[in-house]
């Protein structure tokens, strides 16, 4: 039983990092003058793409924070896989 609500703090967390992450870099951006498609800030590695140009015009250094969104995004995926394969198993009685 520990170990279900272990992973579903690790679903939930996962999850909610990359959420709030994408927004804030999505906010910022904005704030800082790029021009962001709303339609496209969802897919994987459009704002990325915008946040490393946008460093590169000022000078200063994208790689710690792509570092960390793609190593967080690696985290969702292999919470979203666990979940594939542990969810079904959840619904049966013991």
């Amino acid at each position: 039983m520990a170990w279900r609500i272990i992973f579903v703090v690790w679903f939930v967390t996962s999850v909610l990092v990359e959420i709030l992450s994408q927004l804030v870099l999505v906010m910022w951006l904005r704030a800082s003058g790029v021009k962001v498609s709303m339609f496209l800030s969802g897919a994987p590695g459009y704002v990325d793409g915008l946040y490393a140009d946008w460093c590169r015009t000022n000078g200063k250094n994208s790689r710690p924070l792509l570092i960390f969104r793609r190593i967080w995004l690696i985290n969702c995926l292999i919470v979203a896989f666990t979940a594939v394969g542990i969810l079904p198993s959840w619904s049966q009685k013991p």
